[in-house]
């Protein structure tokens, strides 16, 4: 996960000024984190734009790494997001995007090797005492570069 991190860092700086960190990335899904301190408010809350930022690049990141587990340079874009607001976040942030099933994993690797190009919703979340505080969903779209 350090070569996402770098990446992040090195071509989105917005990630470095938060204090993004790349998490746990597995079969289901990818979690990245960053600090209160670094994303707080004037009423000492994170930031609703660190948590949508933090959701976007969760699925963005997730995306990307599949892409590249299939052994292609993708291009990835999103192109449309809804964010829910449910509860102030008064804690470091947690950003779990979830890994689409099964069926939905193999039709955009299919896809992506097939044509080029592939699209998926994908689901992201923040909780708060096990409680969704920030729910996110969002299509990401995926394209092979040429080389």
């Amino acid at each position: 996960m350090e070569k996402l991190q770098t990446y992040l860092y090195r071509e989105i700086p917005i990630t470095r000024a938060m204090g993004i960190r790349v998490g746990r990335y597995d079969d289901s899904g990818l979690i990245l984190t960053a600090p209160l301190s670094a994303n707080i408010n004037d009423k000492t809350t994170a930031f609703a734009g660190s948590l949508a930022t933090l959701l976007t690049l969760s699925g963005w990141a997730l995306t990307h790494l599949v892409v590249q587990a299939l052994g292609r340079q993708g291009d990835v874009v999103i192109s449309d997001g809804r964010i829910r607001y449910l509860m102030p976040v008064h804690q470091d942030l947690e950003a779990v995007c979830a890994m689409p099933t099964e069926p939905v994993l193999r039709e955009f690797k299919t896809k992506l090797l097939t044509s080029g190009k592939a699209r998926w919703e994908l689901h992201s979340d923040i909780r708060v005492n096990d409680r969704p505080a920030v729910t996110f969903s969002a299509t990401y779209i995926a394209r092979v570069l040429p080389g």
